[in-house]
């Protein structure tokens, strides 16, 4: 299984599988509802 890094908010590639939001603080000025509105990672 490999494991990719990407930036948070960039857009998902076809086939890429789970994403797995790890970030320690979202940026700063983002509501929380953008994150699942915008599809940014699923767990």
């Amino acid at each position: 299984m490999a494991v990719r890094i990407v930036r948070l908010g960039s857009p998902r590639e076809s086939g890429e599988g789970l994403r797995i939001g790890t970030v320690r603080r979202p940026p700063r000025g983002v509501p929380r509802e953008r994150f699942a509105s915008e599809d940014w990672y699923d767990v």
